[in-house]
């Protein structure tokens, strides 16, 4: 019978004893990623919910209003094209991933513009405040609501009326395609974000 010899004995243990946090910050990324996705998950349907009500109560607040003029007029290239495979369904499935996705920087804070907002997305700002900030009571979510110039005309922080067209994932956004990003968490915020969250990084639909 071959017995291991002393050094051998203390070279496993020592490569054990290495691989030990390596594993360990492997399975924390992991976890992270999970964690993160769990929170996509979730701004896309409060995104998505959000949207269509807004969208619904501009429509009746202004029955005489033709909306299939109104905004901007978005590039054919960035139309929803159809899926046969899926037919009216639009799934958006989580993808963001913390081993594969940058970490972007604080994100630029919002900025004056000389552009008047849209009066009629304004009109109807202040009746989603309330609404936002209840809703954030329990999702733990920063919400604002912009028209379509990209101007802040409802929030669960204080901050409105100016203008988030600084940012490029705002920029995207504005023009039809849907953005996600992951960025470090800025302290300067205002309760847009959840003033006791820990949290360094924020992920943004």
């Amino acid at each position: 019978m071959k017995v291991l010899k002393l050094s051998h004995i203390l070279l496993i243990i020592n490569l054990i004893i290495l691989a030990l946090p390596i594993t360990g910050i492997a399975l924390f990324n992991l976890y992270d990623s999970n964690l993160v996705r769990e929170t996509e998950n979730e701004l896309i349907t409060q995104g998505v919910i959000i949207s269509n009500v807004f969208k619904r109560s501009l429509i009746e607040q202004n029955p005489d209003v033709d909306f299939n003029n109104y905004g901007v007029a978005q590039e054919e290239k960035y139309w929803i094209k159809e899926d046969p495979s899926l037919g009216k369904w639009r799934p958006l499935p989580a993808s963001l991933d913390l081993f594969s996705d940058e970490v972007l920087e604080q994100a630029p804070p919002p900025i004056p513009v000389d552009i008047k907002p849209d009066k009629l997305a304004l009109d109807l700002g202040p009746r989603f405040d309330d609404l936002l900030q209840e809703t954030q009571l329990t999702t733990l979510s920063g919400i604002r609501i912009l028209d379509y110039n990209g101007i802040i005309i409802a929030s669960t922080g204080w901050t409105k009326l100016l203008a988030l067209n600084n940012q490029n994932d705002v920029k995207q956004a504005l023009k039809g395609v849907t953005t996600k990003v992951i960025r470090r968490k800025s302290p300067q915020e205002d309760s847009f974000f959840l003033p006791l969250a820990e949290a360094v990084i924020s992920a943004f639909m």
